[in-house]
């Protein structure tokens, strides 16, 4: 069977989708921010996008494969490559995804102290007035 032309981009696609996860994961035990929240939003927007990329190469090897009259096996090992990354995408959707509910209660709690301290000058206001 030759080499399917997709298949080396197939390869590339998934160092990058294996450095947007890298990125995602170095920041699941970081205290959140403004600068980390809009960092891991854009690690997981290009971690999306090249796993779109990678998805459509997975279809193109199997439409080579299938010219080239590859194994059952073979059709299987390209499946569960796909599984694997699919998988991994995931969990690093998952830590976005807590990262952006951390950083939403974050945003909640200053909310509320502002507006407690905002209470507490308009009655120490009032109090003077008095």
């Amino acid at each position: 069977m030759t080499t399917p032309t997709n298949e080396a981009s197939q390869r590339g696609m998934k160092g990058h989708i294996t450095r947007w996860i890298n990125n995602i994961q170095q920041y699941d035990n970081v205290q959140m921010d403004l600068t980390i929240y809009n960092l891991v939003l854009g690690a997981e927007t290009n971690l999306r996008n090249v796993h779109t990329k990678y998805k459509r190469l997975s279809e193109g090897i199997a439409r080579d494969m299938e010219k080239a009259g590859a194994t059952r096996a073979q059709f299987d090992a390209e499946v569960d490559n796909l599984i694997q990354v699919d998988e991994e995408v995931n969990a690093a959707c998952v830590i976005v995804k807590r990262k952006r509910e951390e950083f939403r209660g974050i945003q909640a709690t200053e909310e509320k102290k502002r507006q407690d301290q905002t209470f507490l000058l308009m009655l120490n206001s009032q109090q003077r007035a008095a």
